[in-house]
């Protein structure tokens, strides 16, 4: 197969599948069906610079190392759900930024809502994700499969066309073959004669 007939790895979450999770987790929240007991395991993404800030967010609290006496500034649970808070009325249109602004902080809360799966309480009811789309996985797979017979079909068609040219060859020099073939045969036997 030609190199074209390969797609592009995907992520497996598109900007709109990231997006109706980041919603439907901003719908439970507001419903009380979400209950985050701790944003401390967002505070490496935010000390650690692992998320880009899209606005001034003061470092409120402070940590010493044993081994210095330097003391070091640092996020607290509470900047880390100020922040959290901050972007949902960013994606919820409550604050009012621009489209690029928008995108990067759903695609930071999604990144949040993950790693905040072990200290979130949510609501059985709640799906964060659509069940697995098995129509449109299938709709993919049909496709690529057409592709592949369309593929096929098109290399049989070339192969056939190939025999045809070849075949018209031959009965355009029959004459001229059989006259060699014959040759051939003579020349042959003389040769295996003398030995």
């Amino acid at each position: 197969m030609d190199k074209g007939a390969w797609k592009e790895v995907k992520p497996i979450y598109s900007d709109e599948d990231r997006s109706k999770v980041v919603r439907n987790f901003i719908i439970a929240r507001y419903e009380g069906l979400v209950k985050i007991e701790s944003f401390d395991s967002i505070l490496p993404y935010l000390d650690e610079k692992r998320v880009k800030l899209l606005y001034d967010l003061k470092q409120s609290g402070t940590r010493t190392y044993s081994y210095t006496v330097k003391e070091e500034r640092c996020y607290t649970a509470e900047d880390a759900e100020t922040y959290f808070d901050w972007l949902i009325s960013v994606v919820t249109g409550a604050e009012s930024t621009s489209e690029d602004t928008i995108k990067q902080a759903n695609d930071q809360l999604f990144i949040f809502i993950l790693a905040l799966r072990d200290c979130t309480e949510i609501d059985e009811h709640v799906k964060l994700v659509e069940p697995y789309n098995w129509e449109r996985n299938l709709a993919s797979i049909a496709k690529s499969l057409s592709d592949f017979q369309s593929y096929e079909e098109k290399r049989d068609l070339d192969i056939c066309n190939v025999l045809t040219k070849i075949h018209e060859l031959v009965k355009s020099y029959h004459a001229i073959l059989t006259e060699m073939t014959k040759d051939y045969d003579v020349n042959i036997k003389k040769v295996f004669k003398d030995d």
